[in-house]
């Protein structure tokens, strides 16, 4: 008899532990996909949004409303950042990126497939490119943190972003809403709204 109540509680208790070692693993399952998440709003960050918060971008309802000008600094920022960086020409003496370049990096951010800029001080038609004196350099002193996605529906997401400014001490969110290209099933920028706290 004593021998079946200690044989019980054996069991008993090699079932909790069981269920002890399930639990764990439900737990750990889950961090894992929080992680998988928050990698997935800092690959957001790098492909698409630091380009414009770090260049200082206003509030936009349709990208088609941003200034042309702005969108090239836009470029020229998001050159400097690649592997390919911006090219000096040695002829020229300047700074380039080609028409095709631009296009592709309009496109890939905020999906305007159809972007021209051709009056501009820094387009060159013959040769099919953009020139600039001078390597851009962006001073910013914001700290970019809080990043977070929420899913909106099948294909548009949100991304908040928090933003300090550590010279004033300015606290603000920026708010961007991303749509899904079709095409690419990438997404692109179609919105950004900055929230004072």
């Amino acid at each position: 008899m004593k021998n079946k109540k200690v044989i019980i509680i054996y069991i008993l208790i090699f079932i909790f532990l069981l269920c002890g070692c399930n639990n764990q693993h439900i737990n750990s399952t889950n961090v894992e996909s929080d992680n998988k998440e928050s990698l997935k709003s800092s690959d957001l960050w790098d492909k698409k949004v630091r380009f414009l918060a770090e260049t200082y971008c206003k509030q936009f309802e349709n990208p088609e409303q941003l200034n042309k000008e702005y969108l090239l600094k836009v470029c020229q920022y998001y050159k400097t950042l690649s592997i390919s960086n911006l090219e000096y020409n040695e002829e020229l003496k300047k700074y380039i990126i080609t028409i095709d370049e631009v296009k592709d990096i309009v496109k890939n951010l905020f999906g305007i497939y159809d972007f021209e800029y051709t009056d501009s001080k820094y387009y060159d038609k013959y040769n099919g490119l953009y020139l600039f004196d001078d390597y851009p350099s962006l001073i910013n002193d914001n700290v970019y943190t809080d990043f977070d996605i929420t899913k909106i529906d099948d294909t548009r997401m949100q991304f908040t972003v928090a933003i300090k400014d550590t010279t004033t001490g300015v606290e603000n969110t920026q708010v961007y809403i991303l749509k899904k290209d079709n095409n690419t099933n990438d997404y692109f920028i179609t919105s950004m709204h900055l929230l004072f706290l």
